[in-house]
């Protein structure tokens, strides 16, 4: 599964990985969103409240009950915090990892926000249903978007940011 890493938090492995779901998540939670939560925690000015909320969201992206997360990160200390930051930028870092393209902005690099409606009409006139969405990367969900586009027309090169044509296949294959 694309950009899915295990890490220690709290003392236990957990699986975590950055979704739109994730990324929605900590918009609702977070001042600025996760692109500015993200850039807080690689240089370590975070408070104990974000960084909370963005290791719930990604455990949760890993497949982690909601309420299960909830209980992993009520019990965090200050401890555990360096191992969990070093765990929030690998989870970042391994969502874009595979991906040919380098030069789209992702969310999680972005201090624009990432709009859940857009998002959603987005993926409605694409055919995907909301949870399909919620569990993609925030680099699969563009490049669906880079897919679909190029499928309707956009110029060749114009949204596919390098994506080998044979991975371009499968992602609108597997996502419509």
């Amino acid at each position: 599964m694309h950009g899915l890493i295990i890490r220690e938090v709290g003392g236990q492995p957990v699986a975590l990985r950055l979704t739109v779901g994730a990324c929605f998540g900590v918009e609702e939670e977070v001042e600025g969103g996760i692109g500015d939560a993200m850039k807080r925690i690689q240089v370590g000015s975070f408070t104990l409240k974000e960084i909370r909320a963005v290791i719930k969201h990604l455990v949760v992206g890993g497949g982690m009950d909601p309420l299960d997360a909830h209980k992993l990160v009520a019990g965090l200390r200050l401890h555990d915090i360096e191992d969990i930051r070093r765990a929030c930028l690998d989870a970042s870092i391994a969502s874009w990892a595979n991906s040919k393209n380098t030069g789209t902005t992702s969310a999680a690099g972005s201090s624009s926000k990432f709009d859940r409606g857009d998002v959603y009409e987005s993926a409605f006139s694409i055919g995907l249903k909301p949870a399909e969405v919620d569990a993609l990367t925030v680099w699969e969900w563009e490049r669906v978007i880079a897919g679909w586009n190029l499928a309707h027309g956009a110029p060749a090169g114009g949204g596919g940011g390098g994506v080998a044509k044979d991975e371009m296949a499968a992602l609108i294959a597997k996502y419509g």
